[in-house]
């Protein structure tokens, strides 16, 4: 089982886990019989998560981070990590989102990521 994201809120989290299904069933909607990575989930956002629950997550990591290494948030040396960590954190929460949800999803292995896509 996926663990909880520490540095965010269990409302925030839920939040993004609703926000992740509604691009999931985007994403099954319209190409139903092709696999997806998250990063095709978020192809137009292009790593600019403004306006989305996302950069919560990322604002919350990027706070750890500096803290963590007594720097400022504005120092380019924690954007970085706080980038790499909030990816991963949402890679959890996608494959969270994937068990839990109650249509029937397969993962596989490719591409240097996970692949995910509806089952039949």
């Amino acid at each position: 089982m996926v663990k909880r994201i520490r540095v965010i809120s269990v409302t925030t989290q839920k939040r993004i886990l609703d926000f992740l299904q509604g691009a999931v069933y985007c994403w099954c909607g319209c190409q139903k019989d092709k696999l997806f990575h998250f990063r095709d989930l978020m192809a137009l956002c292009e790593g600019d998560w403004n306006g989305t629950v996302l950069q919560d997550l990322y604002d919350a990591n990027l706070e750890k981070i500096a803290n963590d290494k007594n720097k400022p948030k504005e120092d380019k040396a924690v954007w970085k990590p706080a980038w790499e960590q909030s990816r991963h954190d949402v890679g959890c929460l996608l494959k969270l989102m994937l068990f839990n949800d109650k249509k029937d999803f397969n993962m596989q292995d490719g591409h240097g990521a996970r692949q995910y896509g509806l089952r039949f």
